[in-house]
């Protein structure tokens, strides 16, 4: 329940704020967005399960962005399209 409402107010809030994101920042919060939407749906189908840890949600959130933000920036570095086996990886 806490992560619906956490959601519905961040969408309230992003919906209300005016953010300039950069160009070249644009495949990065794309993924990061993509990685949060995984973590919120494993996270919804462990409460409809009632197997819910904050921990473990925290850390599949977390660890997820973080490999893939670095496999994209990895891929940019070595000029291949890296972020395309970001998505197939979450």
């Amino acid at each position: 329940m806490i992560i619906l409402i956490g959601l519905i107010i961040g969408l309230i809030i992003g919906l209300f704020l005016q953010i300039d994101i950069p160009a070249e920042y644009s495949t990065y919060v794309a993924i990061i967005i993509l990685a949060a939407l995984d973590a919120i749906t494993g996270g919804l189908r462990a409460s409809l399960d009632r197997t819910f840890e904050t921990r473990m949600f925290v850390t599949g959130l977390l660890g997820t962005s973080l490999i893939a933000v670095v496999m994209v920036a990895l891929g940019e570095r070595l000029n291949v399209a890296l972020d395309l086996a970001v998505v197939v990886f979450i």
